[in-house]
């Protein structure tokens, strides 16, 4: 086990509805679209779960906007907890077991 939990997160409808109106791409996110899995500190319980979601969703929520479309200004204002909940289909995963050899290395978007 590693000292990290993780937050899944799956785009929902209303992310899908609000994509669909910026101009920009013609392909357009889908429920079925693989998720973004977030490395967070960890939780052993539902309660401190919410703890960590609390704190991080700001950061989830911006990153996840910032993927789909970089243009700020189209970005709904007034980005709460349970806009993103609404938003965003959340699963919180307490316990990861990391069984690669070798270390963990992050690596940037651009690395292949």
């Amino acid at each position: 086990m590693i000292n990290r939990s993780a937050i899944v997160v799956r785009y929902a409808q209303p992310f899908i509805d609000w994509a669909a109106t910026l101009e920009g791409p013609d392909v357009l996110p889908s429920l079925d679209d693989e998720p973004t899995v977030y490395l967070v500190p960890p939780f052993d319980d539902e309660a401190s779960a919410l703890e960590v979601l609390e704190s991080a969703y700001e950061l989830l929520f911006e990153g996840e906007l910032f993927d789909w479309h970089t243009d700020e200004a189209s970005w709904p204002e007034d980005r709460d907890l349970d806009m993103f909940r609404t938003w965003f289909r959340i699963e919180l995963l307490p316990v990861l077991t990391d069984i690669c050899e070798g270390e963990i290395v992050e690596e940037s978007a651009t690395e292949e």
